[in-house]
């Protein structure tokens, strides 16, 4: 027999596996990528409830924070929606996670870090504040 011929059934058993694969097992790891985010966001509740809702409201809804510019509130909720549609992770870092005495979010970021225990506290306190984005995208308006 030829090493290319396709012996009789295995298409069969290979289509049968694609199958099983498509049925069982990716849902499964989308699932279990949902439950991680899940379970992400709700430790970036917490962290927003203790360094975010003070001056940002419950749940995102506007609180006592307002746009320098327009003297307007901040609402988080449509954070993505003011961003085109996607969240900027790398200008929500830059904007709460400052060390700049000048910018707002710099004594939060402080008491943040401060929070946090170890030698790795700028990186512990950059995870709270990926958790803390994690739960913004998850109060986003559709």
């Amino acid at each position: 027999m030829d090493e290319r011929t396709v012996r009789p059934g295995t298409s069969g058993v290979r289509a049968v596996m694609l199958a099983f694969t498509l049925i069982i097992v990716l849902p499964y790891r989308v699932h279990a990528a949902d439950e991680i985010e899940k379970a992400h966001a709700e430790a970036g509740r917490q962290w927003y409830d203790k360094y975010c809702q003070p001056c940002h409201g419950a749940g995102g809804a506007p609180g006592t924070a307002v746009f320098k510019e327009t003297g307007k509130p901040v609402d988080l909720r449509d954070y993505v929606k003011r961003n085109g549609g996607k969240f900027p992770t790398s200008r929500w870092i830059t904007v709460v996670a400052t060390d700049n005495p000048a910018l707002l979010h710099t004594a939060v970021w402080q008491t943040i870090k401060n929070d946090q225990s170890g030698i790795s506290a700028d990186a512990a306190g950059r995870s709270v504040v990926a958790s803390i984005a994690s739960y913004v995208r998850a109060i986003q308006r559709k």
